[in-house]
């Protein structure tokens, strides 16, 4: 056997088990092959690495594209939050007064405006404000101006604004006599 090439063969002394020739030589080894060091067989020459290689390349594209979607959601998240805050920052006083007039004249509760003028910025809190939790409310802005009631009257009042979770517009307008 001494043209043959390096590979497992019949152990020559023990037909139920192999060993490995290297081209010259035959292992020390003698008895079962060890399942370590079972050859693959002629059905299947090499098809352990590639799929392998496969399952590896696979794994390693779930982990990456694992990252990728971890680093996104946040960003995504964020941008969503200063989408949906936009309108209420770019809200106005003569915006928070026409509001004020509107609810006056649907809400019971509430003395009636007829008009609201020279509005202006009192308390500003626009620029941090925040979705507030379900069931909160966060300030967003105060505004002072000159209110008309029904009656043709007129007083200094204060209108502020704050949203709750939905970013819905909460009012409440104090009258200064």
């Amino acid at each position: 056997m001494n043209d043959a090439e390096p590979g497992w063969y019949p152990d020559p002394k023990d037909p139920s088990g192999v060993r490995w020739f290297d081209g010259r030589f035959w292992t020390e080894h003698h008895g079962p092959t060890p399942t370590w060091q079972t050859p693959p067989t002629a059905e299947e020459p090499a098809r352990r690495r590639p799929g392998v290689l496969i399952v590896g390349g696979i794994a390693a594209g779930v982990v990456v594209l694992g990252l990728l979607v971890a680093a996104a959601v946040p960003v995504y998240r964020q941008e969503h939050t200063r989408a949906d805050l936009e309108a209420v920052a770019a809200t106005t006083c003569d915006d928070v007064a026409d509001e004020a007039v509107a609810l006056g004249r649907t809400t019971k509760q509430l003395e009636p405006l007829e008009t609201v003028t020279g509005a202006a910025v009192e308390r500003d809190g626009r620029a941090v404000v925040q979705i507030p939790a379900p069931g909160a409310e966060a300030f967003v802005m105060t505004c002072s101006a000159m209110g008309t009631r029904l009656d043709g009257s007129s007083a200094p009042l204060t209108i502020d604004l704050y949203i709750d979770h939905e970013r819905t517009h909460l009012l409440w307008y104090t009258w200064h006599v």
